[in-house]
This record gives C-alpha cells, sequence and structure tokens, in this order.
C-alpha cells in the first residue's frame, strides 16, 4: 500500500500526519520531495527505508534514485509537497503510484481554499484515486462550540466539511484531528501518537487523537486500534 500525504499549503499537518503513520507501521517506507525534511534525521528508521528525491525527480514503483531499492508489494508513505500546476514530476508521479491520498486543511481561509485546489487538481488528472480530507488542527472555537468529545461537531470540522464538500467532486470522506501539542514531538521523539498516549504521566491529553488516528487507518485500511 502507497499513502500519499499532500498538500501545496505548508503548515497544515501534513508531516507530523505522515510521520505518525510511519511510527505506527515500522514495516513502511519513507518517502519525500522535500529536500529538508527531518525524516532525513530519524535514527530509528533504516536507511534503506528512507528515500529523499528533488521536486524535479519522478517516482518510481519499485527503483528510486540514490539507489535505494523498493520491495516488490512493500507498504510507503509518501510527505509530498508543491502544486500540480508546477513543472514538479515528483507530484504527479507520486500521486500515479499511490492507492490513498490524506489531503490535510485546517480551519483557516488560505488552508481551505488551497486545500480545495489541491483536491480539485487531484479530482482532474487522477479521478480514480481516493482522497480523504484530514481536518487538521481542530479547537473549539467560543464558548458556545459545546460537542463533547465529537470533533465532527466542532464548529471548525463543520466549516471545512461544508466547503470541501460544496467544491469537490463526489462525496469525500472528512475526518477530524484535533489540536495537539504533542505533534511537535513526533519527529523530534520519534514516536507516534498512540504511543504518547500510553506514557504513565500526560498520556490522557493524546488518547483522543490518538482514536481519530485510529479512525483514519480504519478508512485506509491500516488496522490498529488504541485502548
Amino acid at each position: 500500500m502507497i499513502i500519499t500525504v499532500y498538500s501545496s499549503k505548508g503548515g497544515v499537518g501534513k508531516t507530523p500526519i505522515a510521520a505518525n503513520i510511519l511510527f505506527d507501521n515500522t514495516d513502511f517506507y519513507i518517502a519525500t520531495n522535500e529536500l529538508n525534511s527531518g525524516f532525513v534525521h530519524i535514527s530509528n528508521i533504516d536507511d534503506d527505508k528512507k528515500i529523499l528525491i528533488s521536486p524535479e525527480d519522478e517516482f518510481q514503483e519499485e527503483v528510486f534514485t540514490q539507489g535505494v531499492f523498493v520491495k516488490e508489494n512493500a507498504s510507503m508513505v509518501i510527505d509530498l509537497s508543491g502544486s500540480l500546476a508546477e513543472s514538479f514530476k515528483s507530484i504527479p508521479t507520486a500521486l500515479n503510484i499511490s492507492d490513498v491520498v490524506l489531503v490535510p486543511i485546517n480551519n483557516q481561509v488560505n488552508s481551505i481554499l488551497q486545500g480545495v485546489t489541491t483536491i480539485q487538481s487531484i479530482q482532474e488528472y487522477f479521478p480514480k484515486l481516493k482522497i480523504i480530507v484530514v481536518a487538521t488542527k481542530l479547537e473549539k472555537q467560543g464558548v458556545n462550540d459545546i460537542f463533547g468529545d465529537d470533533w465532527t461537531k466542532s464548529k471548525s470540522f463543520k466549516e471545512i466539511q461544508a466547503y470541501v464538500q460544496e467544491n469537490t467532486n463526489g462525496d469525500l470522506l472528512v475526518l477530524p484531528l484535533k489540536y495537539s501539542k504533542g505533534y511537535e514531538n513526533i519527529i523530534r521523539e520519534e514516536i507516534s501518537i498512540k504511543k504518547l498516549s500510553s506514557v504513565p504521566f500526560g498520556g490522557q491529553a493524546y488518547k483522543t487523537p490518538a482514536k481519530q488516528f485510529d479512525s483514519l487507518y480504519t478508512a485506509i485500511g491500516l488496522n490498529h486500534e488504541s485502548k
């Protein structure tokens, strides 16, 4: 399985999502077209499972640059940035080999607009590619934003979901991912949100994000369960 996390907008949570998938699935390869990616410095992932290419290069299904050979039917997560409108070969070739693409969007105007533009481009050039939208960095919006722990009922989620569904083809699945400071620790500590949720002190703060990642994994077709 090849899972691509893609956004033309920075700061929406793309890399933490890709990193969390990687640390929850240690048999995965990690690939990126970001030359300054933090994935380069990850120590608990073998170097032969890290694939770094320039935006101008092509992703190929089995053999990549740097002499990295990817085993047949191996699983991979791709952290992908840039715009399909640009002449970057890495973007269309990565999408072409993907089984599913995750598009993170937060509740900022520029993020929503660029996120929808990203989805529209994918649907134009890759109409059969499965797309899952991840509504990221969700926070409660004032005292009247009451919804318990069901973040699909939050104001921010509803705004993102409504705009996506009004401006894209089909009834795309939109899943919530609440804001957590733990996302900053995923690459730095080389640990997933699920594992952070299991630490003796402070783990409770990560329980909801861990369960939300489980829902995302189920939608993708990965089997994980947080307790």
